[in-house]
């Protein structure tokens, strides 16, 4: 509180040598010659309660005083708890009276049975269950000095901000009410230095005095207290061994310290010189320390732990659910985290060249991959402040690391030094006191030494030569160093992918990180000058934190939401609130104050070189005055930019300037969500995804789960969106089989079968097989999510069918392959493909598969929309197969688009080559696949009486046509969680290329490829009259993109005998076919009889 009105400084002034002593695990006592205060799940360090800090703590810390001093006595003066660890000593240790003149409790706190806490009296029954489930948890700590404290202090507590008395009442609420000694101008400087700490124990031993009105030794239980005291219950603490002068300073109204207890205690104390009142009617608990009639108006913060980054804080400051499992995965370290959802995790350790010992973690195959065969191996490293747990926090098919695992990648996720899992030294310590040696590095040495040491141990450790690296952020910074200062690394790096890769920083948009830049040398200079080195450690507070104000539902969430977006930049839309506590639970995980200052030193001097020491220490270091730059031209490896354009740290000025430098980029690959932020490359929502049901159920469920869906939206909707098409078939009691099929050219294709019915031709036999095939961005979830009775795929099987569901290749059920990755960044290998391939390659597979498994020798076919169009195509290069196919139903035909009415894809198709062309250049193959987006926007914006259901419909109705009374929008939700299912840009552009030319032909790959392909400069036209079974063609007259003018020339140039169907009703549209409330009687009754006719 100030000289004048602090009782150390009144003290001292006083004429007394003034000692202040500091109980194990406060702030100034977080150190053991063995134990360690923040091991995660090892509360060794935190058990002990105040019964240890008074015999032995405050016992050691009197003998350390007088030995120093010389003297023989001393006075002692306790507040609260210092008072109760002062009874504890002199009656445990008698001896002590003697070397004490006098004790002078402020507050004395003994017995507590009569307290007025509310919080206090509530929890004190159950205080030693609660310390059990806090130990069994991991949790030894409660409220260590943080951070968020002293930011609270200064953003929310002082004067003129309208959060101040909710910070008043904190302190009023613990320590009991007196606005008349309230000094409110002080609180910055409180919450700077409060609280510092302790241990949940001492939280249980006081609450174990309420419960019993005792005054005794910690409850162990009855088994541990006869090892410890010989005796079942705890003894009491005899207080009529202490023979000090005793002063009882007391006041009425402290609610913690009442005045029944304090005389009780009076009365058992042997030699109490007198019980001292103070006059104040309403002075409290707290009052005793910072009173206003101890202090002077004027803000005096001394160096609080954090004092030296409040002021960063400050200038940036900015005004459903709360699952187990969320909890949970807060408090858990990789390692263990990684165990927990089921999939492997080693644990290795690196030593660096100077001595830091590295934590590096490895995921060595998938968990539901576990083909350990083979499998490259790729390197993740995380970014500022961060760890290996950014790649594993969101969970299982949502964070990379396990992405990865499951695509065949032998994972392994580094952590620089000075972060949690990389906090040692052979020889320095991390918590040194006033010793910042083992802080003095920056990203120089993260990248010159860490990278280039995790690097050898995973290629030694494998026995490969290369590997892939993925950094974000500083872990792309760290890449940049590597490999400019050891450009023989090069030689070991088979692709690097930088997500918001940061190099140059002079146009990024962060205002706190540009105020400080020009200061950061000093400010790095005074940190090291007065011991700091260390900037934001891995803390229970920040676990607390997420858990306690940052999770759903409340009130605080969105002051946790806007510190990662003041951090990263704003993007409410991609921001997973429900995951910050977890987030919280794992970031921040240090880094040392030298890393700030270095991206510091790149932002002020526009450049990205080398940490600048100073002139004589850059001589020294360097060779030369200045600090030299990094060499971008030595970067070999192929580089892989992934930025946005909403990134406030890697501006794409910035990117653009990295990547003219770069010797051999790749390419600069842009998000194209406008408001993609920093952040978001390793949280963002829409990169989640789940393994298990359906493409992110896990997810959607918890979305879901407490939203108003309205009395027409069923929780049997809800399930439908998120299930895939085994789980939704099993939900209705349907029989299913999953099947795979390897193509020729190795892509793994899923299929799904319902061999039978439910309710008739429900027993397995002998029956007719039908292959049913999708449409452009569907799935095999087509025929069957709008559920018994209505889906295609249940009415075949009750009708006596053997279904037979396909699915083409890059769909959300066969996004597999032998060699290729289609989540691979910048290679679209995987992708090279349209629905020539599908026709020409994947039906004929699936065709001869599913004949293998039956028996048969010829199989109905029915396709919808681009499932005609690759009939069409295999029936005219394959015309063999035309014997294996019974009949065709081609339910909206497609081959000839030239009268398509849709303006978008008439807009589009002239220019379809050349953006096939460019996203191919740009390292985009893929369009639309499945996404929790398109989930999260059925169940939230397209339900029943949603206002903004209409313009989900819209969204039909523009690409298929508009059929409002055949329009089943209460199905909405259940269409958003299965669809779009994901295609390649190359069909669209196939399309496209059909609509300009007037032609059905093979795509167009322009005249060299064609030439080589083909054996001609145009694309050969696809051979219609080769098609000489049976084909049926059900075609609409208001189907925007079948039109009847190209259906009919379609009818012309078929072999065979083809048919004619229109369906009998006007306003009829494409997506009809699939999901029209009369698609059965309009449709499918009439084509199942052709069927049977036929079989």
């Amino acid at each position: 509180m100030g000289p004048g009105s602090s009782l150390g400084y009144i003290l001292a002034e006083e004429g007394y040598d003034v000692w202040m002593g500091n109980a194990r695990g406060n702030y100034y006592s977080r150190k053991h010659r063995r134990l360690r205060p923040d091991a995660l799940l090892n509360t060794d360090f935190w058990d002990f309660s105040w019964d240890e800090i008074g015999h032995i703590d405050v016992a050691a810390m009197i003998d350390y005083a007088l030995r120093h001093t010389g003297r023989s006595r001393l006075h002692y003066i306790g507040f609260s708890q210092g008072t109760t660890t002062f009874f504890v000593l002199a009656s445990l240790r008698p001896e002590y009276n003697n070397k004490i003149i006098s004790m002078h409790a402020l507050a004395p706190v003994a017995y507590m049975a009569h307290n007025k806490n509310l919080l206090f009296n509530a929890l004190a029954p159950f205080s030693r269950s609660l310390e059990r489930l806090a130990n069994l948890i991991g949790i030894g700590e409660f409220m260590p000095n943080s951070l968020i404290f002293t930011w609270a202090g200064q953003a929310l507590c002082r004067d003129q901000v309208i959060f101040q008395p909710i910070c008043s009442s904190i302190l009023f609420l613990i320590g009991g009410w007196n606005e008349k000694q309230h000094n409110s101008t002080m609180m910055p400087v409180i919450f700077g230095h409060t609280p510092a700490g302790s241990s949940v124990r001492q939280f249980a031993h006081y609450g174990q005095g309420i419960a019993r009105n005792q005054f005794q030794r910690y409850d162990f239980g009855s088994s541990k207290n006869r090892r410890l005291y010989g005796q079942s219950r705890a003894p009491d603490y005899d207080l009529g061994k202490i023979t000090i002068p005793v002063f009882l300073h007391y006041s009425a109204s402290d609610p913690l310290a009442h005045v029944n207890d304090v005389e009780r205690l009076y009365r058992e104390l042997r030699n109490p010189v007198g019980k001292y009142r103070i006059q104040d009617q309403k002075f409290s608990h707290l009052d005793f320390v910072y009173g206003l009639f101890f202090c002077v108006v004027t803000v005096y913060a001394g160096r609080s732990p954090n004092a030296a980054y409040v002021e960063e804080l400050l200038e940036h400051y900015s005004e459903g659910r709360f699952s187990d499992n969320i909890e949970e995965d807060a408090t858990l370290d990789v390692p263990e985290l990684v165990r927990k959802y089921g999939y492997p995790l080693e644990e290795h350790t690196v030593e660096t060249s100077d001595g830091y010992i590295l934590g590096v973690h490895r995921i060595p195959y998938g968990r539901d991959n576990k083909d350990e065969r083979n499998r490259p191996v790729v390197f993740l490293m995380h970014g500022l402040l961060s760890s290996s747990a950014d790649y594993v926090l969101m969970g299982p098919g949502s964070s990379i690391g396990y992405i990865l695992a499951e695509e065949g990648f032998d994972v392994w996720m580094g952590n620089g030094r000075g972060n949690y899992y990389s906090r040692k030294h052979k020889r320095l310590r991390p918590d040194a006191l006033l010793n910042t040696e083992f802080w003095d590095f920056s990203w120089d040495e993260i990248g010159n030494i860490d990278v280039a040491a995790m690097i050898d141990y995973a290629l030694e450790h494998t026995g490969r030569s290369r590997l892939h690296y993925i950094g974000f952020s500083q872990g792309t910074t760290t890449f940049f160093v590597l490999a400019s200062l050891k450009p023989e690394y090069n030689d070991k790096i088979i692709s690097m992918h930088a997500l918001a890769p940061v190099a140059y920083m002079a146009n990024n948009r962060n205002l706190l990180f540009n105020a400080l830049a020009p200061f950061s040398r000093t400010l790095t200079r005074l940190a090291n000058l007065i011991g700091i080195g260390e900037f934001m450690p891995n803390s229970l507070i920040f676990t607390w934190a997420g858990q306690a104000l940052c999770r759903d539902q409340v009130i605080f969430q969105p002051i946790c939401s806007s510190i990662l977006f003041l951090v990263g930049g704003w993007n409410e839309k991609q921001h997973n609130s429900t995951m910050m506590p977890v987030i919280f639970g794992h970031t921040p995980a240090g880094a040392s104050v030298r890393q700030f200052a270095h991206y510091g030193q790149g932002i002020a001097g526009n450049k990205f070189r080398r940490f600048d020491f100073g002139m004589l220490k850059n001589l020294r270091v360097y060779g030369r005055i200045g600090a030299p730059d990094y060499d971008l031209g030595k970067i070999t490896t192929p580089v892989f930019l992934h930025y946005s354009v909403n990134d406030p740290l890697a501006h794409v000025n910035d990117v653009d300037k990295l990547f003219k430098e770069l010797r051999n980029p790749v390419g600069k690959f842009k998000i194209q969500d406008v408001d993609f932020s920093h952040l978001d490359f390793v949280y963002a929502l829409i990169s989640l995804t789940s393994a298990g049901l359906s493409p992110h159920a896990d997810l959607v469920i918890k979305l879901v789960q407490n939203q108003d869906f309205g009395p027409t939206f069923s929780d049997d909707l809800v399930q439908d969106a998120i299930l895939d098409v085994p789980g939704l078939a099993r939900r209705y009691n349907y029989p299913i089989e999953e099947h795979t099929v390897l193509t020729p050219d190795g892509y793994l294709l899923g299929m799904h079968r319902i061999p039978h019915g439910r309710d008739k031709n429900n027993r397995p036999g002998d029956r007719p097989a039908v292959l049913v095939m999708h449409g452009l961005l569907g799935s095999s979830a087509d025929y069957i999510l709008s559920g018994p009775g209505n889906g295609l795929g249940y009415i075949l099987a009750e009708e006596g069918y053997d279904v037979w569901l396909g699915n083409a290749r890059g769909n959300y059920y066969s996004r597999k392959h032998l060699l290729l990755n289609p989540n691979i960044f910048g290679n679209i290998t995987f992708w090279e493909f349209s629905w020539d391939e599908i026709g020409n390659i994947d039906l004929p597979t699936m065709i001869d598969y599913v004949l293998g498994q039956t028996g048969k020798t010829a199989l109905h076919y029915i396709g919808m929309s681009q499932g005609t169009t690759s009939f069409f195509v295999m029936g005219s290069l394959r015309p063999d197969y035309n014997r294996k196919i019974i009949s065709m139903q081609a339910l909206a035909p497609v081959a000839y688009m030239k009268h398509s009415k849709n303006i978008l894809f008439q807009a589009l198709a002239p220019f379809a080559t050349n953006i096939a062309a460019l996203s191919n250049l740009i390292g985009l193959g893929e369009y639309l696949p499945n996404n929790i987006f398109w989930t999260w926007m059925g169940q939230n914006v397209c339900k029943d009486q949603d206002p903004l259901q209409i313009v989900c419909r819209q969204l039909f109705f523009f690409f298929g046509g508009v059929n409002k009374d055949q329009f089943n929008s209460t199905l909405l939700p259940v269409k958003f969680g299965h669809i779009p299912a994901g295609a390649s840009i190359r069909q669209l552009a196939h399309y496209g290329q059909g609509i300009t030319s007037g032609i059905f032909r093979r795509y167009d790959h322009g005249w060299v490829q064609n030439m080589l392909r083909y054996g001609s400069g145009e694309p050969p036209r696809y051979d219609l009259s080769r098609i000489n079974c049976p084909v049926y063609l059900h075609y609409s007259e208001s189907d925007p993109l079948a039109d009847v003018i190209d259906v009919d020339r379609l009818f012309s140039e078929l072999g065979g005998t083809p048919t004619r169907i229109r369906i009998p009703h006007k306003t009829f549209s494409h997506f009809d076919f699939l999901w029209a409330i009369d698609s059965k009687t309009l449709v499918y009754d009439a084509m199942i009889q052709i069927m049977k006719s036929l079989n």
